[in-house]
């Protein structure tokens, strides 16, 4: 670095003195001469002090208090020749704050704003929400919007094609805002808030309609028009709760309600809070997490026949629960419970090992190999890698051949979650697991989907059976679909078969196996080894007979 004339001065009077003063030393002069060096050298300290260690010192308080205080926007003054060193290094600090002033901008940028539509967070919503005192105006209604059927574009159509979506509905809503007041944010995923002051019930029924029927309006996205539908939950500020964080969940609870009833929906928290209905429901909810620890689980299993010589081929694993106060909760009540509580795969997976130490059992006990079907949750397939890893162990440790185990895929999880069933279906066939499709016929795909997705049987929802074989038009289609997919190699089992006629019809069709009340209804282990063994002693009979 160059130096400056003070500094050069003050360098060259210091070099003087020394040479002086080595001088002096190697020839010493009269005494009277000594005072007036020492009033040199005190200048000359005086002057360095001044001109740079001062300022220096003053410098080093100044981005000492910044630091402390945290007050990025202050910056360094100071005094003196505004070409010398010191200049240059306070201006290069000034200069240092100024980019850590714009980097920690961006940081809190980021902090607060969705990086996608520029939206605020969460965390920038609550920030502005007390910020603008919003909380001292009443009456505040915050909407949590969540996309239906987002999932299926974003998996079909790609994610930067889902992200496209997002923008385009983000501009929607944006225009939507009325003032300056009302705030809109990203959750993240496909969830918005929109906080609205000043607004009655009835206006922000009527405006929350609008706002549902302009998002529903078709999106051009690349080569593709497809449009979407918004399920919406509200709740009000101070009604609901006293503080962001409680309305803000109440709201997300109550799109989640608006979800269960079928979405394009709008749901009040308030009206949650009155219906007894929803309350039995957290009830559940909050008693089923402790059902595994509690012993209130358990399995029953109805038998599968084969439909030539009625022979016991199989079970289905079915879970029950005997709550302790009320008795036993029908499946089709708390097993939805548990999918949206998030707890579905702790469950499933306690299933998943039950089912298969059962089959050891009843093996070990001299009653051969039992196929055993298991219903997983979309859930589980989500989280196939660790479904897959437990399945591994379980099969391993009681030592189950894979091929008496049957995975069944509900049929409507299709529409939504293609590509992780086939991928799913894929692992367990190479595995050498069944795979069966559940309840075909009654959800979102077709017979084309059988080519894509590989399965090994299909089961023919119970709906099919029951007007046959009385109704001509019900046992005609039957028949068909028997016709196609045995073409197609499929095994095919009928459910629901419960009368006589209809059992005979379905076995003198192309079905391989039946289940259905005709033969058994769902029953416990002890029932299953019991069915067992009436069959194995009927069949001693019989090659009795014939010897």
């Amino acid at each position: 670095m160059k130096l400056q004339r003070k500094t050069w001065w003050i360098v060259s009077v210091s070099i003087l003195v020394y040479f002086i003063m080595l001088f002096l030393v190697i020839h010493p002069r009269p005494l009277y001469m000594v005072p007036g060096l020492l009033v040199l050298v005190l200048v000359l300290s005086y002057l360095f002090n001044k001109l740079i260690v001062s300022r220096v010192e003053n410098l080093s308080k100044q981005l000492k208090r910044i630091l402390t205080s945290k007050e990025l926007s202050s910056r360094l003054t100071w005094s003196g020749h505004n070409q010398d060193e010191i200049h240059q290094l306070g201006s290069s600090i000034n200069e240092m704050l100024d980019s850590i002033e714009e980097a920690q901008k961006e940081v809190n940028q980021l902090e607060r704003c969705d990086p996608l539509t520029g939206l605020l967070n969460r965390y920038g919503l609550q920030e502005e929400f007390h910020n603008r005192h919003l909380n001292q105006l009443g009456n505040i209604s915050f909407l949590f919007l969540d996309l239906d059927g987002f999932k299926r574009i974003n998996d079909s159509l790609g994610h930067q094609t889902g992200d496209e979506l997002l923008k385009q509905m983000t501009n929607r809503m944006l225009g939507m805002l009325q003032h300056d007041q009302e705030l809109l944010g990203r959750m993240g995923g496909d969830e918005f808030v929109m906080i609205v002051p000043d607004m009655s019930k009835e206006e922000l029924v009527h405006r929350t309609h609008e706002m549902m029927r302009s998002l529903k309006s078709e999106y051009s996205l690349e080569q593709v028009k497809t449009y979407i539908t918004t399920s919406v939950g509200i709740s009000r500020f101070p009604e609901d709760g006293n503080s962001f964080e409680e309305v803000f969940q109440y709201a997300d609870i109550a799109m989640y309600e608006a979800k269960r009833k079928g979405k394009n929906q709008i749901v009040f928290y308030e009206e949650l809070a009155r219906d007894l209905d929803y309350k039995h429901v957290l009830d559940l909810e909050n008693d089923l997490k402790f059902s595994l620890d509690q012993g209130e689980l358990y399995l029953d299993y109805q038998p599968i026949y084969s439909s030539g010589d009625h022979l016991l081929v199989g079970v289905e694993a079915l879970l029950r629960w005997n709550h302790p106060q009320k008795g036993l909760i029908p499946p089709n009540r708390f097993i939805p419970i548990a999918e949206n509580g998030g707890f579905i795969c702790d469950i499933g997976e306690w299933v998943l090992e039950q089912s298969i130490r059962q089959a050891a059992r009843w093996r070990d006990a001299g009653l051969g190999e039992i196929g055993i079907a298991i219903n997983v949750s979309k859930q589980q397939m989500k989280q196939k890698d660790r479904f897959i890893m437990k399945m591994d162990k379980w099969l391993k440790q009681y030592n189950v051949a894979p091929s008496e185990l049957q995975i069944e895929i509900t049929e409507s999880d299709i529409f939504y979650y293609d590509n992780e069933i086939r991928e799913f279906a894929q692992i367990l066939r190479n595995k050498g697991v069944r795979v069966a499709l559940d309840d075909f016929g009654v959800g979102t795909s077709s017979l084309f989907n059988l080519k894509q997705l590989p399965v090994n049987v299909v089961k023919i929802d119970r709906s099919f059976i029951r007007c046959v074989p009385q109704e001509s038009f019900d046992t005609t289609l039957l028949a068909g679909i028997y016709h196609v997919l045995d073409d197609l190699g499929f095994e095919v089992v009928t459910e629901g078969v419960e009368s006589a006629d209809q059992m005979e019809f379905v076995s003198n069709s192309s079905s391989s196996m039946i289940q259905g009340y005709y033969f058994s209804r769902p029953v416990s282990p002890h029932q299953i080894a019991l069915l067992i063994q009436q069959q194995l002693v009927r069949q001693e009979a019989a090659a009795g007979k014939k010897v």
